[in-house]
């Protein structure tokens, strides 16, 4: 396993030989194939985060891998989560265009 970004308590490694992901969410870590974290991808940026800031909502509830794991995720860690995965992006980007 690559480590291919990571971000405060987060990571993302990616791996060669099984062409998958490996996201470690403080601890616990989970399998990713390309269009399972595609969909995570997707997940975050539907979140609102004014609404967390006005106070609506403060903990967001995800599934992920097909309703395999869920997490609950408060405010601070949507933030981190989103900036992981869009660095992870921006790396395997930049991964490409060397290669």
């Amino acid at each position: 396993m690559n480590l291919l970004y990571t971000y405060q308590k987060f990571s993302i490694f990616q791996s060669d030989v099984t062409r998958s992901f490996q996201v470690d969410f403080a601890g616990k870590s989970v399998s990713m194939s390309f269009c399972e974290l595609l969909s995570f991808r997707e997940k975050l940026k539907r979140i609102d985060l004014q609404k967390h800031f006005e106070g609506a909502d403060s903990v967001e509830i995800l599934s992920l891998c097909n309703k395999r794991h869920l997490f609950i995720f408060d405010t601070l860690d949507i933030i981190q989560l989103k900036e992981l995965v869009r660095g992870a992006f921006i790396s395997m980007a930049y991964q490409n265009v060397l290669v």
